[in-house]
């Protein structure tokens, strides 16, 4: 193909001449532009006379939180009592990111190198260390014994001398050994590049006792409230002697379960985390987490038949109509002690007691009353408490 221009006379080139053709492009392409953006428009505009798009100010309004947290008050931590860490004034990363090198081993307290036991037992808390011939032991597959053998191969050599508890990032596996002889015998097997004890501070969460809650008392508490976790592969009778192990140390009172009873949750001082971790069958010991309670489907049931099929819809809260009056002042509270106009409803409750310290009758997250705000009109709850025969406070005794 002859890609010659026809004709012979060529223009000859100036900067004038080439931002004169740039500025004659941008002049068409604005304006072509600009046609399309008018289509456009007019589509939209059609489309929305016949109710097919909503007006831009209706989907504003419909997708706006604003007013969800003008009524909503997120709640604030706090702080934890010094002395609550079970690893005490040493400060555990965790194990947080990748490796900063190849061969390190991930355990709770973070990576560490098993080739230098040493080296990692100084990073522990005496209490947190295991004893130099316990049964449970970390061990460390060579990588060229790992590539050459396979997995599958080393698994089944290991468990001649002992059960698999759990597998840990690089090539690491917890064992139970059977007994001394089978540990010895596991530490001189030719794949072994590396082995230590499984130190109690391995289980443990470097969190405990560092995170902020937001019930105030339970943060400033000596007790802690524990996960005890047995190992994944415990059987029933594993798990009930993890039970009865956890029982011993804790006291059957500080002790419950969860499910199948590989979850078990503990009450206790910061002292009994290391007694916890040092029981052979506990695979982890950390804090329950703290839960915000809402009853988040009985409002959308209550006020559209189904919490499912309307995706939680709550169209009276929407309007803002949930019984708790209305600030008419302007002091962001709605309150019944007669500053508002519109005051909060008022449900009469016959009990035989009320555990204030709840979050359906408590005044904040954490306390039941504040400075000021005692039971009574200006409180969030309750307005007054009516005793028959004790303090109005039978629902909340022992025996309750």
């Amino acid at each position: 193909m002859n890609l010659r221009p026809r004709s012979s006379v060529h223009a000859s080139w100036s900067p004038d001449a080439a931002r004169g053709a740039r500025r004659a492009r941008r002049l068409v392409l604005a304006g072509v532009a600009g046609a399309l953006l008018a289509g456009l428009t007019l589509a939209i505009a059609d489309r929305s006379d016949r109710g097919a798009v909503d007006p831009i100010e209706t989907r504003i309004a419909r997708d706006d939180s604003t007013q969800y947290w003008r009524a909503t008050r997120m709640p604030s931590a706090v702080e934890r009592s010094p002395g609550l860490s079970p690893f005490g004034d040493t400060k555990v990363e965790g194990f947080r990111g990748p490796a900063t090198r190849p061969g390190l081993v991930g355990t709770s307290i973070g990576w560490i190198d098993p080739k230098h036991p040493a080296a990692v037992e100084s990073t522990l808390p005496p209490a947190l260390r295991g004893h130099a011939n316990g049964s449970l032991r970390l061990v460390q597959v060579g990588a060229e014994a790992y590539a050459r053998l396979g997995a599958e191969a080393i698994e089944t050599a290991i468990r001649t001398h002992g059960r698999i508890l759990a597998s840990l990032p690089e090539r690491a596996y917890v064992v139970r050994a059977a007994g001394h002889a089978a540990q010895a015998a596991l530490e001189q097997e030719p794949f072994v590049e590396a082995t230590l004890p499984f130190h109690p501070g391995f289980k443990v969460d470097p969190n405990i006792g560092h995170t902020p809650l937001i019930q105030e008392s339970r943060a400033k508490s000596a007790t802690l409230k524990l996960e005890v976790y047995g190992w994944p592969s415990i059987d029933a009778p594993g798990r009930a002697a993890l039970r009865a192990a956890v029982e011993q140390v804790a006291g059957r009172s500080a002790v419950g379960g969860e499910g199948d009873g590989q979850l078990l949750l503990v009450e206790g001082p910061v002292d009994m985390v290391a007694r916890l971790a040092a029981i052979d069958e506990v695979a982890a010991v950390g804090e329950q987490p703290e839960w915000l309670l809402y009853n988040a489907e009985a409002p959308s049931v209550i006020m559209t038949g189904s919490y499912e099929e309307t995706l939680g819809a709550r169209p009276f809260h929407d309007l803002l109509l949930d019984g708790g009056g209305i600030d008419t002042n302007g002091d962001g509270l709605r309150n019944n002690d007669g500053n508002d106009t519109v005051p909060p409803q008022i449900v009469a409750i016959t009990d035989n007691g009320i555990s204030l310290d709840t979050p359906s009758f408590a005044q904040t997250m954490s306390a039941v009353s504040v400075a000021g705000v005692p039971i009574g009109p200006a409180h969030r709850k309750v307005h007054v408490i009516q005793n028959v025969i004790d303090s109005g406070t039978s629902c909340d005794s022992p025996l309750s």
